[in-house]
């Protein structure tokens, strides 16, 4: 059975992955459920990645999947993201927190 998809939307967002301070990648979209990284990094399918964005004065650091990956990227699906984190990607995205 296939999973449903959150609403996507095309958002530009710097978001690092690994060690923050690395050259980040640039999003395509992104979900309350996880983000396409336009990156050449490209980490095994299923593996776990540290991810890491900055909005407004903070640093927001959580988990990610790799869940596919695509020529210009990866997709990734957050693991567990922290309300902080959440309520930051809702502000991005223009939801009620």
């Amino acid at each position: 059975m296939k999973e449903r998809r959150l609403e996507r939307t095309p958002v530009s967002l710097f978001v690092g992955l690994g060690q923050e301070g690395e050259p980040p990648g640039r999003t395509r979209n992104i979900s309350l459920g996880g983000v396409f990284l336009e990156t050449k990094k490209r980490p095994d399918v299923a593996s776990l990645v540290d991810l890491w964005f900055v909005w407004g004065e903070e640093t927001f650091v959580g988990k990610a999947r790799v869940v596919h990956h695509a020529d210009d990227g990866i997709g990734v699906a957050f693991v567990e993201p922290e309300p902080d984190f959440l309520k930051a990607l809702a502000e991005i995205l223009g939801l009620d927190a």
